[in-house]
């Protein structure tokens, strides 16, 4: 899937170790990678395709070209992102020329949320946070049978293991990227569960603003989102990335309407995990719909 866009973490960015560990011009042709795997038809991964299962990288040249005025060594460069856990080099070819292979790691992670937004690209504009005239919020985009299918195609699967220095993306048929690679998923533990409400989780307190040190992912709390994210794996057809993503949906919802978060009469806010957003099937229906 060729995006548009891709994210970059301002506080890592302006703070972190990338600053200070590399040049302006190691730092630029960083962006430009993240942009060719963002362009890439398998997402994450730099190649020029595939050779039926074999993947084709690009020649050295193509990647100094990203920044020739500099006269950047992009060997060099690739070694010093290795070292500091960016990315994953590997020759796919070596003769007539030898051609590089690059994936960047952790982009399940730092670049799924593209599939997410755009949903809100697509037909979903202005549909949150829309009040009646009692303020009360009003159901603006109902989920039909009709765009239910809709939705569940936009809600592409996403790597969720990787972190930083951790892992790396998954390869995926670049040559048929929209055709059938089994319709076998592994069996989801119940620890993939958990880990997936953590991550739902630590979502709903940055999306709210909560402080994370006053709120705790209790057993409850633990309990609740378990119970919806089985639910949300059965409506995004069995795929638990797609269940993973209809809750962080649903945490959007919540996120986007003024009465819930304290716009109305009482001044107070009714936006707790286990009371408003995740109490039963029909609550989390019913924050899908709007």
């Amino acid at each position: 899937m060729i995006r548009n866009w891709v994210k970059l973490w301002v506080h890592e960015w302006l703070e972190g170790t990338t600053r200070f560990q590399m040049s302006g011009a190691q730092r630029a042709f960083w962006i430009d990678l993240l942009a060719m795997a963002g362009r890439s038809r398998c997402p994450g991964i730099i190649c020029a395709g595939q050779d039926g299962e074999r993947f084709v990288g690009y020649p050295l040249t193509v990647f100094s070209a990203l920044d020739a005025a500099s006269e950047i060594d992009a060997l060099a460069t690739f070694g010093l992102f290795e070292r500091t856990g960016k990315i994953k080099v590997e020759v796919t070819t070596e003769i007539p020329t030898k051609l590089y292979k690059v994936t960047i790691l952790n982009w399940g992670k730092y670049q799924s949320e593209y599939s997410r937004q755009k949903r809100y690209r697509k037909g979903y504009k202005g549909g949150y946070g829309q009040q009646s005239k009692t303020g009360k919020p009003q159901v603006t985009t109902k989920v039909t049978t009709e765009n239910t299918s809709e939705l569940h195609a936009k809600l592409q699967p996403t790597l969720h293991r990787e972190g930083e220095g951790e892992g790396e993306v998954k390869e995926q048929s670049c040559a048929n990227p929209s055709g059938s690679h089994g319709s076998d998923r592994p069996s989801i533990t119940p620890s993939d569960l958990k880990e997936s409400v953590h991550r739902v989780w630590d979502y709903y307190i940055e999306k709210l603003g909560k402080n994370p040190r006053v709120l705790t992912l209790t057993d409850h709390r633990i309990k609740k989102g378990m119970a919806r994210l089985r639910e949300c794996i059965a409506k995004g057809e069995g795929d638990p990335a797609k269940g993973e993503e209809l809750m962080k949906i649903a945490v959007d919802a919540l996120a986007a309407s003024d009465w819930h978060r304290g716009d109305n009469d009482r001044k107070k806010a009714y936006d707790s995990w286990e009371r408003h957003l995740f109490p039963s099937q029909e609550k989390l229906e019913w924050w899908l719909e709007q």
